[in-house]
């Protein structure tokens, strides 16, 4: 929770309040992005784990990895979004990408 000093009081800062409806939806829109510019995130924790990547980077609006990580779970657990195995058969890789609706 966010919080603001008005008035002589810490007060919860409604503005940066995130819904998880929002947090989701940005997790979705930062995976847009990273596979339109061919860049593969991996649900497993490395160098390339969204949450974190994400979270850095500036289009994210402010999101923290905490609740871009709560918002993976729920789109994984949902079917939005799968791990797609990539690669040679000798070094297979995972990625995110969005589930297809068929």
């Amino acid at each position: 929770m966010s919080l603001r000093w008005q008035n002589g009081l810490f007060v919860p800062d409604l503005k940066l309040a995130k819904t998880p409806a929002e947090a989701d939806a940005m997790f979705l829109t930062m995976l847009d992005k990273y596979v339109g510019q061919n860049r593969t995130v991996s649900a497993n924790k490395s160098s390339t784990y969204p949450p974190k990547v994400f979270a850095n980077d500036k289009a994210s609006g402010g999101f923290k990895s905490g609740d871009l990580k709560e918002a993976m779970d729920r789109l994984l657990e949902r079917g939005d979004i799968l791990n797609e195995t990539f690669g040679p058969p000798s070094r297979l890789r995972t990625k995110l990408v969005r589930a297809c609706s068929n």
